[in-house]
């Protein structure tokens, strides 16, 4: 499709993709959202760069940039292919690949300009590759970025195939909150959240260190289990009655009250949820869609202590989440100015101390194993900045070709690099254990 020579803006943003911008352009970043596959192939900078292309011409989104206005931007579709890089450089080690995923969510993408980049990372001997998607987080969520990555690593193998790269046109979608079947408007949202407004405090967590937001970086940590555990894992979940989502919810729990030596043995914690609004979309949306479609909820788990069943403690969280997941929770369609500012502190840390406990999120298997001949991918990471540091520790779930894999995200120096680690260790060797 042309692009036109005057641009006229396509549609403002809304609730939530206007809360990832303002975070984004007030946190340093905090709205970027960044995914990874590792694998083995033919996969050059030649083939990478004609998928984007295709990718670009598929989807009227990732044409777009976000206009000044503030608190609301707006989309215009005006992006140039030549405005988008593709870097390449090289990587041996797991160490320099971490370096590498730091310094991408640590740089703020310039959302007037542009609103997702690439980069390639082979092995010196060129028998591994990885390909970073870097978006920013008004126009992806998790669910659309695994999906964007699938398809640009169908599109290279169709160009090292010698195929002809199909190029449909999907245009910029409506909004997530307007596609719901039944929209909330901000009333129906005011009363069906009166009381979560008005929260009981959970227990302090202070920070390692304050600093400002330009003085802060993204850290991130993988894990991981193999597909024997990550079998056991689910099959134990299946008997308990809960998710692994909840099972991990529990493991983080109790590891938590650990921890906090300076609340007498209990705690009562938080969790902030991301929810993906597709399951109410009517019409449902198209598999290659590419839209932010997350919103969050917030679920509160008292009276923790460190000796805890983490079992008991996930049929606890279920018990309390399940009643989030119905549309009366949905965000509203018609949000204003003021709502997306009033939002905004919900994410910084505020006097010295995380205002929420941990944020997990759980994409589930995901749709494609990301294998399209001749490439093969052995590896899928993804997660997003949290700079802002409302939150301690943001921990993405995907399960890729039966492994169980976890990114932990934090935001350093409000919280140092031995604390993240020990109590990332601490965690996944109780969701190890929970596997048996």
């Amino acid at each position: 499709m042309p692009t036109p020579l005057h641009p006229i803006p396509l549609r403002p943003l809304g609730l939530w993709e206007a809360s990832c911008a303002l975070n984004s352009r007030r946190t340093y970043g905090a709205g970027t959202m960044l995914i990874m596959a590792e694998g083995v192939g033919p996969l050059s900078k030649e083939a990478v760069h004609n998928a984007a292309k295709a990718l670009f011409e598929r989807h009227q989104i990732l044409r777009c940039r976000l206009t000044e206005d503030d608190p609301i931007p707006e989309f215009v579709d005006d992006v140039r292919f030549s405005d988008l890089p593709l870097t390449m450089q090289s990587a041996d080690s797991d160490r320099e690949v971490v370096e590498i995923w730091e310094q991408m969510l640590h740089e703020q993408l310039p959302d007037m300009r542009r609103l997702w980049e690439l980069r390639l990372v082979p092995t010196t001997d060129a028998k591994t590759w990885r390909l970073f998607l870097k978006t920013h987080h008004a126009i992806a969520d998790g669910r659309s970025l695994a999906s964007a990555m699938d398809q640009l690593l169908e599109l290279a193998a169709a160009h090292i195939r010698s195929e002809t790269l199909a190029t449909s046109y999907i245009p910029l979608p409506a909004h997530s909150e307007s596609r719901v079947a039944h929209p909330v408007d901000r009333d129906e949202f005011a009363a069906s959240t009166a009381q979560s407004d008005k929260p009981e405090p959970i227990t302090s967590w202070l920070l390692d260190c304050e600093a400002d937001l330009a003085s802060r970086r993204p850290r991130v940590a993988f894990r991981c289990l193999d597909v024997e555990a990550s079998g056991r894992l689910r099959i134990r979940c299946h008997d308990e009655g809960v998710t692994v989502l909840e099972a991990v919810v529990g493991a983080l729990s109790v590891v938590q009250a650990r921890h906090a030596t300076h609340a007498g043995g209990v705690i009562d914690t938080d969790f902030i949820v991301p929810i993906d609004m597709r399951r109410f979309f009517e019409p449902p949306s198209g598999h290659h869609e590419i839209q932010m479609g997350a919103y969050c909820v917030r679920v509160f788990l008292p009276e923790v202590t460190a000796t805890d069943d983490p079992w008991n403690l996930a049929r606890r969280f279920h018990d309390a989440f399940v009643p989030l997941l119905t549309e009366s929770q949905l965000p509203p369609w018609n949000a204003t100015a003021q709502d997306v500012l009033d939002g905004h502190d919900l994410w910084k840390d505020i006097n010295g101390q995380y205002i929420h406990g941990f944020c997990p999120t759980n994409l589930g298997v995901l749709p494609s194993d990301m294998d399209h001949a001749p490439l093969v991918t052995n590896r899928v990471e993804l997660t997003a900045a949290a700079q802002a540091g409302g939150f301690p520790v943001l921990m993405p779930l995907l399960s890729h070709k039966g492994v169980l894999r976890a990114n932990f995200t934090w935001t350093e120096p409000l919280m140092a690099d031995h604390t993240a680690h020990g109590w990332i260790d601490d965690i996944w060797e109780k969701v190890t254990s929970m596997a048996g």
